[in-house]
């Protein structure tokens, strides 16, 4: 059954995975929250599994990886981009409750996955800190967004300034 839900899971990610790119705006944006999220939740989850907190007794790729990689590899980060998606552009209190309403759906099936398969074992883990790590993950990456966004804007204006002190410059001259 563990294997069956693995490859669900699998091909409900490629699957998905096409969908991060239907908002064709800021898709730099979007590419690099998948990245940046894979790159956190994978080394948390990799942490944990050394330090014997989680285990994943039935794994994709388990010669290769101690970690669940259809999850730290594609769903979280499809969900974290999605989340990044909906709360692009909107006011604090906006991105917390929705940086909520992500994590508590992850949280739930997560938890479920604990209690009734073999994919993920708690040993000095909880689904608390689970639900806390990807609350922080998801505010961290699209904190993190927002900043090279910011920077990318004051780059472009420092650009056309410049253009036009340039363009200015050229006027005067002649």
């Amino acid at each position: 059954m563990d294997r069956k839900i693995l490859r669900f899971l699998l091909l409900l990610g490629l699957g998905l995975l096409p969908t991060i790119f239907l908002k064709k705006k800021n898709i730099k944006d979007w590419v690099i929250s998948f990245l940046l999220n894979s790159y956190f939740v994978t080394y948390i989850d990799s942490l944990m599994v050394k330090t014997k907190r989680i285990s994943y007794p039935a794994r994709f790729l388990p010669k290769s990886f101690e970690t669940s990689v259809i999850y730290d590899y594609l769903l979280c980060p499809l969900v974290c981009v999605w989340f990044n998606q909906v709360s692009y552009k909107k006011n604090i209190k906006t991105i917390l409750l929705q940086a909520l309403l992500f994590t508590v759906p992850a949280c739930g099936l997560e938890y479920w996955f604990e209690k009734y398969t073999n994919l993920v074992k708690y040993n000095k883990w909880s689904i608390i800190r689970t639900f806390f790590s990807l609350f922080i993950i998801k505010l961290l990456v699209r904190g993190l967004v927002e900043c090279f966004r910011i920077f990318e804007d004051s780059e472009k204006n420092m650009h056309e300034k410049q253009k036009t002190f340039n363009d200015n410059l050229v006027i005067v001259n002649k």
